[in-house]
């Protein structure tokens, strides 16, 4: 075998970083090329490695889990129908795979590559999706805040706590449906800790990390809160900087329905680079509510002047 390459998959929610998926990928088009017989795959030891068209059919298939993902946090679908779809994306693929001649029914190494690919695939896209999900919901706010619909200018951030949650608990019932799907299929030697406890990418910690990173990569100035912080439930926050001076900017805290917002002059923050909202807040005298957990987050929560960025 030779040629060997990295089969780089490209997400474009991720601001056109790339994920390696898998490595090591040598493969050809013949036949003859594939699995040669069952014992290469009964050995768990050995490389794996998908030919062209699996890698095809992989790629397409993370395309559709995206949209599947971004449907949930819409409220569009639920965990019922994410585990449906998880399961015919698997059999979808081990069916080919076996019809292909590429594994048989019984190839245990196969099918536990497969699985924990698609696994892998959905934690991360999981907290990409929560993430999206958030920013398209804060630049709706935005939008309606300065009222344009037009390319905004102004600096603004927004944290909804629901997306933290909901990512959080997509996150162990797909290990749930995972580990499930892989006493079905006799997979004897599933083990998904190491995808579990990959630390390489933002999207591996969670929401909080690739929310932080979202903002800095979005905006020329960027936000910092304590990331492993677990925020209270019905928060969010949402903080606007006008262009134009003459205009005030505002934070609006909402808490269980409830709404704390204050204006602030632009000339109020100039000589701060380091703005936190629990301090603008306790300025502008705001009565913030009796709750421990909301103070501890709003003192995390710091945005950075667009002026000294």
């Amino acid at each position: 075998m030779s040629n060997s390459k990295i089969n780089e998959v490209y997400n474009k929610s991720i601001k056109d970083n790339f994920v390696v998926m898998y490595e090591n990928i040598n493969h050809s088009k013949e036949k003859n090329a594939r699995l040669k017989n069952y014992n290469d795959g009964i050995n768990l030891k050995k490389i794996i490695e998908y030919t062209d068209d699996v890698a095809e059919l992989m790629r397409k298939l993370y395309e559709k889990i995206t949209l599947n993902l971004e449907d949930y946090f819409l409220g569009k679908n639920d965990i019922i129908d994410i585990s449906n779809k998880l399961k015919n994306n698997y059999i979808s693929i081990k069916n080919y795979c076996v019809t292909s001649e590429l594994c048989k029914e019984n190839n245990e190494a196969y099918k536990c590559k497969i699985l924990k690919d698609i696994y892998r695939n959905y934690r991360y896209n999981t907290v990409i999706a929560a993430v999206n999900i958030n920013d398209i919901e804060g630049r709706k706010i935005a939008s309606d805040t300065t009222g344009t619909d037009k390319d905004l200018e102004e600096y603004y951030v927004y944290y909804n706590s629901d997306y933290y949650f909901k990512c959080g608990e997509l996150r162990e019932a797909l290990k749930d449906i995972v580990e499930k799907l892989a006493v079905e299929e006799k997979i004897t030697t599933f083990d998904i800790q190491t995808i579990d406890n990959r630390k390489r990418y933002v999207y591996d910690y969670g929401f909080n990390y690739a929310w932080s990173w979202s903002n800095k990569i979005n905006f020329d100035s960027g936000v910092r809160i304590n990331k492993n912080l677990i925020p209270p439930e019905n928060i969010k926050v949402f903080y606007i900087a006008y262009i134009d001076a003459n205009k005030d900017n505002k934070v609006t805290v909402n808490f269980e329905g409830n709404n704390i917002e204050a204006n602030i002059k632009a000339k109020e923050q100039l000589d701060q680079s380091n703005i936190n909202i629990l301090e603008l807040l306790d300025k502008k005298s705001m009565m913030l509510f009796n709750d421990t957990k909301l103070k501890d987050f709003l003192e995390s929560f710091y945005v950075f002047s667009k002026e000294d960025n």
